[in-house]
Formats: C-alpha cells, sequence, structure tokens
C-alpha cells in the first residue's frame, strides 16, 4: 500500500505527456510556417511544388504558431523562444495578406481621386457567369452584370468569361449593350458545348480606344494570357490580362478529398488516387512557372507602359509572385488596407487575383469588393499615368 504522498503523480505524468504533445505538434507547424518562407526559392518544377502546397495554408499556419507562442509564455516555458522564432519568420510574409495602410497617402477621397488619377481598373473572374448553376439562386449573371456596371470603371478585365455565338442575350453581348461607348477585346476561344458553340476565356472591355491586341497562348492548357493596347489622354498603355494555370480538380480528386476527410486508411485506390493527385499537381506548377517566364519575357518587350491584372490561382508567398514582384508593383501592398483575400472558397485569407503595374504608374485606392457571385472576388484600384506622353 502506498501512502498517500508515495502515490504516483497520475495528474502530473498525464499534463507533462499533453505538454510534450503539443511541443510536437507546435514542431510541425512551425516548420511548415518555415516551408512557406522557403518557397519562393526552390523551384516549383521540381520538389518545389510540395511546398508551395503549404502557402494556402500560410495564414492559418501563422496564427497557430502565435497561440502557441502565448501559451508558452503564461506557461514559462522554454520552447518560447523557439517558437517566437517561427513567429517572426512568419511575420516576415504577414503584409501578403493583411495591410496596415489605414493611414497611407494612397488612400484618397471620391473628389481626390477624380483629379489626381487617370483611370479606374476592374478584374473579376465570373466563373462562366454562374453558367453551370454553382450558386442555385437565379439571375447571379445579371447580378454580376449590374455589379461591372455599376463600377463605372475605365478598364474591365474578366477572366473565364463565355460567350454563346447564336445568342445576342449572352453575358458579353448583354454587358456590351449595358455599358455603351466600350471598346472589346473578347478573346473568348471557339468549343462546343452539348449542342450549343460557345467561346470561353477572357475578355478586356475599355473606355479607351484600342489600338492593337495579342494573345499569349500557353502550350498544353485552356488557360490564356491576353493584352490590348489602349490610347489614352497621357499615349498608349498595355494591359494584360492573365488566367494562370489552374487545378483542375476531377471526380477523382473529389473522391480522394472525401476519404481523407472521413479519416480513411491509405488503401491501395486511395494510394493511386494520391499518386495521380500528386503527380497533377506538379503538372500544374511546372505549366504555370514555364507561363509565368513567357509572360515576362512578353512584358519586358512592350514598348510601352503596362499593367498586368488577372487570376494568377497562386498565392503572394510563392514563385509565381516573387517573379512578377521583380519587375513589377502590387497594388495591394502599395493601395490596399486590411484583408487582402480575393478567394471565395473554403480556404480562408487567400489571395490570388492580382493588380500589378510598372514604375510608368501609382495604384490608389485599391479595394477587394464583397460580391459573392463567383469563387472569386472582384478587385479594383485607381491608377495615375507618371511617364511621358508616347504616342
Amino acid at each position: 500500500m502506498f501512502k498517500k504522498e508515495d502515490q504516483p503523480p497520475i495528474n502530473g505524468k498525464f499534463k507533462a505527456f499533453i505538454i510534450r504533445m503539443l511541443f510536437a505538434i507546435n514542431i510541425i507547424l512551425g516548420l511548415l510556417l518555415l516551408m512557406c518562407f522557403w518557397n519562393v526559392y526552390i523551384s516549383n518544377e521540381t520538389i518545389g511544388f510540395l511546398l508551395a502546397i503549404a502557402t494556402g495554408l500560410y495564414p492559418i499556419l501563422f496564427i497557430i504558431n502565435i497561440l502557441f507562442l502565448i501559451l508558452w509564455i503564461v506557461l514559462k516555458k522554454k520552447i518560447k523562444y523557439i517558437c517566437a522564432f517561427f513567429v517572426l519568420i512568419g511575420a516576415l510574409n504577414i503584409t501578403s495578406i493583411y495591410q496596415f495602410n489605414f493611414l497611407n497617402q494612397k488612400t484618397l477621397s471620391k473628389e481626390a481621386l477624380e483629379e489626381n488619377t487617370d483611370f479606374k481598373v476592374f478584374s473579376y473572374n465570373v466563373r462562366l457567369f454562374n453558367l453551370y448553376k454553382w450558386l442555385p439562386k437565379k439571375g447571379i449573371d445579371d447580378s454580376i452584370i449590374n455589379l461591372i456596371t455599376s463600377q463605372n470603371a475605365s478598364i474591365i478585365c474578366l477572366q473565364e468569361s463565355y460567350n454563346e455565338l447564336e445568342n445576342d442575350r449572352s453575358p458579353i453581348k448583354k454587358l456590351e449593350q449595358k455599358l455603351g461607348k466600350y471598346a472589346v477585346f473578347d478573346a473568348c476561344q471557339n468549343h462546343l458545348s452539348g449542342k450549343k458553340f460557345m467561346q470561353t476565356g477572357n475578355v478586356i472591355l475599355s473606355k479607351f480606344p484600342i489600338k492593337h491586341t495579342g494573345i499569349i497562348n500557353f502550350d498544353n492548357s485552356n488557360n490564356v494570357c491576353i493584352f490590348a493596347d489602349l490610347k489614352t489622354d497621357k499615349g498608349i498603355i498595355r494591359i494584360y490580362n492573365i488566367h494562370l494555370q489552374s487545378f483542375h480538380f476531377t471526380k477523382r480528386d473529389v473522391q480522394l478529398f472525401n476519404a481523407l476527410k472521413k479519416g480513411e486508411g491509405i488503401d491501395t485506390k486511395n494510394k493511386n488516387l494520391s499518386l495521380d493527385f500528386i503527380r497533377k499537381l506538379q503538372d500544374t506548377y511546372s505549366k504555370r512557372a514555364a507561363q509565368v517566364r513567357q509572360v515576362i519575357k512578353h512584358i519586358e518587350a512592350s514598348p510601352y507602359p503596362i499593367l498586368l491584372v488577372g487570376d494568377f490561382n497562386d498565392a503572394p508567398i510563392s514563385q509565381t509572385y516573387a517573379n512578377f514582384e521583380k519587375i513589377l508593383s502590387d497594388s495591394f501592398k502599395e493601395s490596399g488596407k486590411g484583408l487582402g483575400n480575393t478567394y471565395n472558397g473554403k480556404i480562408p485569407f487567400f489571395r490570388i487575383d492580382y493588380l500589378w503595374y510598372d514604375a510608368n504608374f501609382e495604384s490608389y485606392n485599391y479595394e477587394v469588393l464583397n460580391a459573392s457571385f463567383s469563387d472569386h472576388f472582384p478587385i479594383v484600384s485607381h491608377f495615375k499615368n507618371t511617364s511621358k506622353k508616347n504616342l
């Protein structure tokens, strides 16, 4: 028989076990946070695509590591120093999802915008105007059209748009009628859907006259980048409307997600699904990297000041973002404030749509619009052309 004071400290052992478990979880999540930081330095065309997966979880990983840091400080554990290191490294990327520009001079009043800027750009992945009824509510296509016209933007760039060739009431036709005197570069590609001929792809609509247009086709991909040279009062500018490589998840991928969600083991069937999914990720990241190089080469040869907008399908902590940031400025970082998430899906705080511009412009009043008509949110910004007039 043990005396009362000699009995094993069960509660103490359990507490120590919980502390060790939390320590292990913190180390794993801390290393994942560091992987987000290193992602931009390792090629996504090799093993880097595995690191790229973690970048979508960056905001969640950062918040969890902050909570762990608070826990270790309260419990007075030495691991707080390791956790503080994780948090400090993670904080280097915080401006990619949140801007503290509340006193930024790049945020102007409506009157000041009219006096100090030259045009407004609107970009939106419209998800085929809800053609396949992803959202059960009726009239989504009209809601998108009304949103676009209400913005009164000088330049409108749409991704995943569509036209029915034999229907005057298709979305782009309706949008053209409602906007009135806009020049249109409809670069949607022809294909047969059921019994209808349709066009899907990117569209540029402009209040400025369009002098020249072009298409940058990507190898083995339905994604595309288009551009238009616009004649403004301060000379010609070039705007690119881009939609980089998408993942195109299939029923097999959904089947794998559901199996993992239910906690099923990796049996032979799920193992094959997992390998297929990993190959798909690597193929997607490889294609996207090649597309980025192709677009950057085209941008560097442009004779005009340029803007690059659209759906990039990649997070700010990525090689895609890092490569464009070497030559362009991000409107969100320069004139945005608060959260900048543009993906309207299950991944929170996810920013994959951008408004880039070169040194010939200044950005003002960047904004993500709260409009849930697609799996993306629309983005807008006002620009001032500071370049010397070019004809």
